[in-house]
């Protein structure tokens, strides 16, 4: 009986606990990759611009101009100079 053919021997010296050679290389570029191209994503989409925030005050504004009052009065409240 050689070593590889026991229940009980150690991985072969090319390979890494047992794998086929390279181990987890490829999960591991793989998994980088994933990583990359999640960033780049939530990075491009979660773009809130000066444009689209001025077109949906102009919208609510249209819908619901009480309400965009009440919030435009209490985040900018009157200042008055004696």
């Amino acid at each position: 009986m050689t070593t590889n053919d026991s229940p009980y021997s150690f991985p072969d010296k090319n390979t890494k606990f047992g794998m086929a050679p390279g181990g987890c290389k490829g999960n591991f570029v793989s998994l980088i990759f994933l990583a990359v191209f999640t960033i780049a994503a939530l990075l491009l989409t979660g773009c809130y611009t000066e444009k689209k925030a001025a077109q949906q005050t102009e919208k609510a504004a249209d819908e619901y101009p009480g309400v965009v009052g009440d919030i435009a009065r209490r985040i900018f409240p009157c200042i008055t100079k004696d």
